[in-house]
């Protein structure tokens, strides 16, 4: 488990928050450099972008002194990217039954884009410590968690017609570990509840599939809003 600075104004009790984020999420290709993969991976990257994804979730926080705690969470998440250039990508519907493609088969898919998520259960486990000013506190935290992997989605988009698939990728690893980053500031809005908004980073620490000489990382960044109620 990682140290950090972390924590919140009445952090001395224990407490129960509530959250929900919004992401930024991509994915890290890496292939040996003298390897054929080399250029796919160049290839691959030059098509992919960032994509908006979401998390929402709790946090049990448990005291351990007046200005540190222990942090145990679960989430539902969802991490991936988009590929919008599609232009020099083959269908099966192209085929023109002599062994080759054409292009010109069955319409035009150089306006199809697509949307690739995969939908985790997260288990993250994070240590901290308090720095206090009147009601507001300023706090970092970082931490591991275990991340258990239940379905991926593809989804097509063409203009404002768009198509959902849900599949279980069998190659896809069915337990991950990602490393936590977090930092915010809390507002004591009573002395039972109060309010907080944190910017946060996640990397996926285990690769993505199963099997395979490309290596693939998850990573995820953006900013989580929740409410905590200590806890009597």
């Amino acid at each position: 488990m990682c140290f950090a600075l972390c924590s919140s104004f009445g952090q001395s009790r224990n407490s129960f928050d509530i959250i929900v984020g919004v992401d930024r999420t991509f994915r890290t290709i890496n292939a040996n450099e003298d390897s054929d993969l080399s250029v796919l991976q160049l290839s691959a990257s030059d098509k992919e972008e960032a994509k908006f994804n979401w998390r929402f979730g709790a946090n049990y926080n448990k005291s351990l002194t007046d200005n540190s705690y222990l942090k145990f969470g679960v989430r539902l998440s969802s991490i991936g990217y988009q590929v919008e250039e599609t232009s020099d990508l083959r269908f099966g519907s192209q085929h023109d039954g002599e062994g080759g493609f054409d292009p010109d088969l069955n319409g035009d898919f150089s306006e199809l884009s697509f949307n690739i998520d995969y939908l985790f259960i997260e288990l993250p486990v994070s240590v901290g410590l308090i720095k206090s000013i009147n009601k507001f506190s300023f706090y970092g935290e970082a931490g591991l968690s275990p991340n258990i992997y239940l379905t991926s989605r593809t989804k097509q988009v063409r203009g404002d017609e768009s198509d959902s698939n849900f599949q279980n990728n069998p190659n896809t690893r069915a337990l991950h570990l990602s490393g936590v980053l977090n930092a915010g500031v809390a507002y004591q809005v009573n002395n039972s509840f109060s309010i907080f908004g944190q910017p946060s980073f996640r990397y996926h620490l285990t690769k993505l599939a199963k099997d395979g000489i490309i290596n693939e990382h998850l990573y995820s960044y953006g900013i989580e809003f929740g409410v905590r109620t200590l806890l009597r």
